[in-house]
């Protein structure tokens, strides 16, 4: 009997409302239009511009988390429609490698998103009526550190006021969002998958989730951190994927694994051995497996198989013996094969190299 247990696809029993929750959250990011700033009076042109780029940076944000680490399309990506998800979601883990996007990347890509949809919020300053407002190009630099995203601006503009003319070219803008640190935690949890492929490592993630977890893969000090504020969660996508999702002060972080799928252990073995009475019997089974640690085991109290599958004994009393052999790898998936044992009496002054004539 071979049987795979596949023990790795326990995470499928997980609740689907959680899924549901985090889908609501991560559609609702997605779809949300770009800001625009409104104010019921009249502010400096300064404070407009740090607005909108503040409200633009939470969007950008939001959408990089939420496509796991990434606004623009990179190589290896999860298409989500099953589960509802319109858009697609970056792999953090996939081919065992880790492709967890660097923050250098998401610096950049949210610096491109910055200098793309700004213009939309600050709408050709059209609320400023009767202000000449002249602008150049943007030009955006952001810094993602553990706590902060930090987004300084470089854009020129020229308006009036009053009788004398104005200049400014800086803006500023910082979330406190942890943006940073979890993307530590999403490399640190593919660097687990990396050691153990087919092992979901739940102790350590509800360590992380709550702050307890000494971080070995990070490249940046740590530090100590308040609990994840929301949850992290397994969200099943099918039988080949699935989601982190680490909710963290209304920002959803996304990273797309893959399940790598376990085989079970496949022993090579007759169905029946013919021994002889008084004469040792030595056999070392094979066995076919994607992991190098099996643990074999027998029903038989005519011998103990050991460790490495050595079945070593010499059988003193002739009969049919079934037993049950099984061999099971560390995670629980196994092969038990029925082997007949006939023991057959020894014929008092033949060896086995004799041919007895009638």
């Amino acid at each position: 009997m071979n049987k795979n247990k596949h023990a790795q696809l326990s995470l499928f029993v997980l609740l689907g409302v959680i899924a549901l929750v985090l889908l609501g959250v991560s559609v609702y990011f997605i779809t949300k239009p770009a800001a625009v700033v409104e104010e019921d009076k009249p502010v400096t042109i300064k404070t407009f511009v740090e607005r909108c780029l503040q409200d633009t940076t939470l969007g950008g944000a939001s959408l990089i988390a939420v496509q796991g680490g990434v606004i623009y399309d990179v190589d290896e990506m999860l298409d989500t429609a099953a589960i509802d998800i319109e858009n697609k979601v970056a792999y953090g883990y996939y081919n065992d490698k880790n492709l967890v996007v660097t923050r250098e990347i998401m610096q950049d890509e949210m610096s491109d998103y910055i200098e793309n949809a700004l213009p939309s919020c600050i709408n050709n300053f059209e609320q400023f009526v009767g202000t000449t407002v002249e602008h150049g190009e943007i030009t955006a630099e952001t810094t993602i550190t553990i706590n902060k995203i930090i987004v300084t601006i470089n854009y020129p503009i020229k308006y009036d006021q009053g009788a004398s003319e104005e200049t400014i070219d800086q803006f500023n803008a910082e979330l406190d969002l942890r943006l940073g640190y979890i993307r530590e935690i999403i490399n640190e949890a593919v660097e687990a998958q990396i050691d153990d492929p087919f092992f979901i490592d739940y102790t350590m993630l509800g360590q992380m989730a709550q702050g307890l977890h000494e971080f070995k893969h990070s490249d940046v000090v740590i530090g100590g951190q308040q609990p994840i504020s929301d949850s992290i969660d397994i969200i099943p996508v099918d039988e080949q994927n699935y989601l982190l999702a680490i909710n963290d002060s209304g920002l959803l972080f996304l990273s797309a694994f893959e399940i790598k799928q376990n085989n079970a252990p496949l022993m090579e073995i007759l169905e029946q051995f013919v021994v002889t009475e008084g004469e040792e019997f030595i056999f070392t089974v094979e066995v076919e497996d994607d992991d190098s640690e099996i643990e074999f085991s027998d029903d038989s109290g005519m011998f103990d198989i050991s460790a490495n599958g050595l079945i070593r004994f010499t059988p003193e009393i002739p009969g049919e013996y079934e037993v049950i052999i099984t061999a099971t790898d560390p995670h629980g998936n196994y092969d038990s094969r029925l082997v007949n044992f006939v023991v057959e009496e020894k014929q008092i002054g033949v060896t086995n190299d004799e041919v007895v004539l009638e």
